[in-house]
């Protein structure tokens, strides 16, 4: 493939859709999407949306809404899965589609400069450990397992409608690593000199990466990813600590029950960017939950940690723990730092696998 190719990546996590743009942006969504029919009339009240980039009108079908649009939520078509067959069903078909069609539109300053136009380039994905290894992700060509099979449905030419331009899409392939690969990848890209990037490449690196599906562990030693070591990965994401948020703040205040401002993606967002004040109610109402959250933090970590511990990495000759994915930011190196390793986590980690993911690519092309 020459030299020019363009590259996008999608992450397409239980929670979140990660993007960054042919232009190098990032933008974030719940990984979650509406029907246009469901939400017409509300939808023409708030034309404002569009304007404040809140949403994303996909081929006149979907909807693509910000998490600050609660009212949205009700409405949301959930794309969570806990295994391989995920990537099968519709609605995580859909909602790839969609990511990469916003994501080809969120590159242009200008979107109309993109109307009538055909977009050609890869696409740069991650999947979890066992996923990835998933024999039914085969594709093997020229003798070689690209391991990308599950995005077959994503390849070649698609029209495109958002927003109300039209243009059209090529994917020339769509390139696949473990999703955890994805923050070693982002780490190894922010060290300036050659001698620190040789020291990475060169030591015993252990990895932590917290989804809202699942937490994942993994290891890569002297430059090579350890596919093999075992509970790589867990059900027990965040989705695990909102869970026991959301069943605290109803114990504490029945009245939320009836709240439409309190559910998973709120809490998800609240999680995200430090908010810990719900209001609700008319008269409005506000709790401050921030015992709450600090609590059920400090007890998720715990686990993390724990199962961190029995993955079966040989933390006697780990050098460099990283931290990645969105709930790292949630945690301290020292809680990680048990066994004498450097502990760094990761800035700006919810994209930092989403952002490997596209280097990964252009060392595979280059």
């Amino acid at each position: 493939m020459a030299s020019n190719t363009k590259f996008i990546g999608v992450d397409a996590g239980n929670g979140q859709l990660k993007q960054r743009t042919l232009n190098g942006k990032n933008y974030l969504y719940p990984s979650a999407y509406i029907n246009v029919a469901d939400v017409a009339e509300i939808l023409a009240e708030h034309q404002e949306w569009m304007d404040e980039n809140k949403i994303r009108v996909i081929d006149e079908r979907f909807v693509l809404a910000t998490a600050d649009l609660p009212m949205l939520s009700t409405y949301a078509i959930d794309t969570k899965g806990s295994d391989f067959t995920r990537y099968s069903t519709n609605s995580f078909q859909n909602l790839f589609m969609m990511g990469i069609k916003e994501n080809v539109y969120s590159s242009y300053e200008d979107p109309q400069e993109l109307a009538g136009k055909t977009v050609s380039f890869v696409v740069a994905t991650g999947l979890p450990n066992d996923n990835l290894y998933d024999p039914r992700n085969s594709n093997i060509v020229d003798g070689i397992d690209l391991h990308n099979g599950a995005f077959q449905f994503a390849l070649g030419k698609h029209t495109a409608n958002v927003n109300g331009v039209k243009f059209t899409i090529n994917v020339q392939d769509v390139t696949t690593i473990p999703e955890t690969l994805g923050g070693y990848y982002s780490y190894m890209a922010t060290l300036s000199s050659k001698a620190d990037k040789m020291a990475l490449a060169a030591a015993n690196v252990a990895m932590w990466n917290g989804g809202t599906g699942n937490s994942q562990r993994a290891n890569v030693v002297n430059g090579t990813y350890m596919k093999n070591i075992r509970n790589s990965q867990d059900n027990n994401g965040s989705n695990v600590l909102i869970d026991n948020i959301y069943n605290r703040l109803l114990e504490q205040e029945p009245a939320l029950r009836k709240s439409t401002n309190l559910n998973t993606v709120k809490l998800l967002n609240m999680l995200s960017n430090g908010e810990r004040q719900i209001k609700f109610g008319f008269p409005v109402q506000t709790i401050d939950a921030t015992d709450i959250f600090d609590e059920e933090i400090n007890k998720y970590g715990e686990m993390q940690v724990n199962l961190f511990n029995a993955s079966g990495i040989d933390f006697d000759r780990v050098q460099v723990v990283l931290l990645t994915g969105g709930m790292a930011p949630l945690f301290s190196e020292k809680q990680f730092g048990g066994h004498g390793a450097t502990v760094i986590r990761l800035e700006n980690s919810v994209y930092a696998n989403v952002n490997g993911y596209v280097l990964a690519a252009k060392q595979r092309y280059n």
